[in-house]
């Protein structure tokens, strides 16, 4: 009697239990607001002057099938600056968000950002200088929406 298969079971079962441990991303939890404050590179409120978005391929996601994000451009007036120097009241910077639109086949992994604020909202934005022209909100939770403003009866809610 052959004992080759005998002694493949050991070997498969270590295999498959070998590739069942291995890590997969995951959808990261929101910071404190300590670490916020920790990690930003900026701190500023402001007034939401403009959001624009557009569906592209990931740049985060770059795993075999069809990964989509939506990326937001969030234009804002800053009204107050509590961390970093080259951002002054007054200003008009350039805040770059996203979040996953599609992913085929699904996949788990980053979430983008929690809050996406509209035209009109006050919000606190702890960032990370990313180009010297546009700001990163930190993942996840690094926009707060202070204040929302109110919405004309018939106007779509993103």
């Amino acid at each position: 009697m052959n004992s080759t298969p005998k002694r493949l079971v050991p070997i498969l079962i270590g295999l498959l239990f070998t590739l069942g441990t291995t890590s997969a991303p995951a959808a990261k939890a929101p910071l404190s607001p300590e670490k916020l404050k920790e990690s930003s590179s900026h701190i500023v409120s402001g007034k939401v002057l403009e959001v624009e978005s557009k569906v592209q391929k990931s740049d985060i996601e770059r795993g075999i099938g069809i990964q989509r994000d939506e990326v937001f451009t969030i234009k804002v007036l800053v009204k107050t600056v509590s961390k970093g120097g080259t951002v002054k009241v007054g200003d008009e910077i350039e805040i770059v968000a996203w979040r996953p639109r599609t992913r085929i086949p699904p996949t788990a992994g980053l979430q983008g950002h929690d809050s996406i604020p509209k035209e009109g909202d006050i919000v606190k934005l702890f960032l990370e200088d990313s180009d010297g022209k546009s700001f990163e909100p930190l993942l996840p939770n690094g926009i707060v929406i202070e204040k929302e403003v109110a919405r004309k009866p018939g106007k779509a809610i993103r």
